[in-house]
């Protein structure tokens, strides 16, 4: 098996232009694809992102409206609006 030589003519040329021009299309599709499936894979984080925060927001609103209205009669107490026997019967009493 001996080297075989090519001889470039302006036969060849047209030819060597189309599988230059086919690699770089299939290259540019390549690209373009991965761009498309990072473009969803963005998309999926994205959701996920913000069905977090929404839980946070929504766990965080839950907690805080107990506490704020316990901070809100210790304050009525400790401004003495309200007495000893109200301030027991409020806190027991559940968030309506």
């Amino acid at each position: 098996m001996g080297f075989v030589a090519f001889e470039f003519s302006f036969c060849t040329a047209p030819l060597l232009l189309l599988i230059v021009i086919d690699v770089v299309v299939h290259i540019h599709l390549a690209v373009i694809h991965i761009a498309h499936i990072s473009v969803h894979v963005m998309g999926l984080f994205g959701l996920i992102i913000y069905w977090a925060v929404r839980l946070a927001i929504r766990d965080s609103r839950k907690r805080g409206t107990s506490s704020d209205a316990l901070e809100i009669l210790k304050s009525r107490y400790a401004r003495s609006e309200i007495t000893a026997d109200e301030f027991k019967r409020l806190k027991e009493e559940p968030s309506r």
